[in-house]
């Protein structure tokens, strides 16, 4: 995978994405993830949004170096350089009018992602190298915006 990330884990699972444009459609005959069943899962939905946000990142200027960095705490969305500033980045994606993706980075979210964050420094041997937090939210049509340092180590 270029970046060098982890990718979606073994054997794919039949995973289907939608890009728009792409002339699929979803069960409400908008573009959009779909499994083989018919209407969307949230995994395909979630996985959607991601590549959407890499695409735009990488579009913007991240280097992107890691997606779905796991570990014993949880799981960091995208990991991503944005010049001398390494970027954590958490891809929120909903569907349907009014949702607001980035009121689901709750305090208790924003907590577990630090901890996730502080472990790959570690596992890394980073240590006081320059990091943020950033949040995509992905919405209804593939609306995507970026909140820059979202919030604080």
């Amino acid at each position: 995978m270029p970046g060098g990330g982890q990718g979606y884990g073994a054997g794919g699972g039949g995973r289907q994405d939608a890009r728009p444009g792409d002339g699929r459609r979803d069960a409400r005959g908008g573009d959009g993830p779909r499994n083989p069943r018919g209407g969307g899962t949230r995994r395909a939905l979630a996985a959607w949004g991601e590549d959407a946000a890499v695409r735009h990142l990488e579009a913007s200027g991240y280097r992107i170096v890691c997606r779905n960095y796991r570990c014993r705490l949880g799981e960091l969305d995208i990991v991503a350089w944005d010049g001398p500033t390494l970027v954590f980045v958490e891809v929120k994606t909903r569907r349907g009018a009014g949702a607001c993706p980035e009121e689901a980075v709750d305090g208790w979210k924003r907590a577990r992602l630090a901890r996730i964050a502080r472990h790959y420094l570690a596992s890394r041997g980073l240590g006081e190298v320059d990091c943020r937090f950033d949040v995509v939210a992905v919405g209804e049509g593939g609306v995507l915006r970026v909140i820059r340092d979202a919030f604080q180590l």
